[in-house]
């Protein structure tokens, strides 16, 4: 299909390449959540989705890029790629040494910190993966974490099974194990499920 007069619309885009309108809703209520916007927003989400040219998605990664890049060359100096020779630690001239790598995932910002001893064995290695940023709690300013902020409100049918909160976070596609436990204000425990 083509879209010769203007930019097409992300549900165009989408039905070009054989997405059904129900596909498309999933779509729309999976965008909403990873964007950490109440249930209620899917319509206008869908709305936007339905009737507003698509975004250049790459080109915003690529402005992302540049940027980051900018100020990581300005708080650390020279930035290099890989170097695959230097796997032999014979070759290692400058130990203790330190190491970090920032990027975009899909599921949002993945970063790797490494720490090598003088013995030119690793003294730490640090990830923090999407899944952690997404699955935090309220942080230091009290605002919600995605997940968090994607189930305030969530109404439950059977809160001895709550199926719509692992359904709600498992929009997200969290890269960890997932268990569901409904607490009452007082503490106690009144559901467990267990994803296995």
């Amino acid at each position: 299909m083509s879209f010769p007069n203007k930019k097409p619309t992300t549900y165009e885009v989408l039905g070009s390449h054989g997405v059904s309108r129900r596909t498309f809703l999933d779509f729309c209520t999976r965008t909403t959540a990873l964007m950490g916007l109440a249930p209620a927003m899917v319509p206008s989400v869908g709305k936007a989705l339905l009737t507003q040219p698509r975004v250049p998605v790459i080109w915003l990664h690529g402005l992302e890029t540049r940027l980051c890049a900018r100020w990581l060359k300005a708080e650390y100096g020279a930035l290099a790629t890989a170097d695959s020779g230097r796997w032999d630690t014979a070759t290692w001239t400058r130990t203790p040494a330190k190491g970090f790598g920032f990027t975009e995932a899909p599921r949002g910002a993945c970063a790797h910190w490494i720490r090598i001893g003088s013995d030119k064995k690793i003294a730490n290695y640090q990830i923090v993966v999407p899944s952690i940023w997404n699955a935090s709690p309220k942080d230091g300013a009290g605002k919600e974490g995605a997940y968090e902020s994607a189930l305030l409100g969530t109404s439950l049918a059977d809160s001895g099974k709550p199926l719509e909160i692992p359904r709600t976070i498992h929009a997200f596609d969290p890269c960890l194990a997932c268990a569901t436990h409904v607490v009452s204000n007082g503490g106690r425990t009144l559901a467990e499920v267990v994803v296995r």
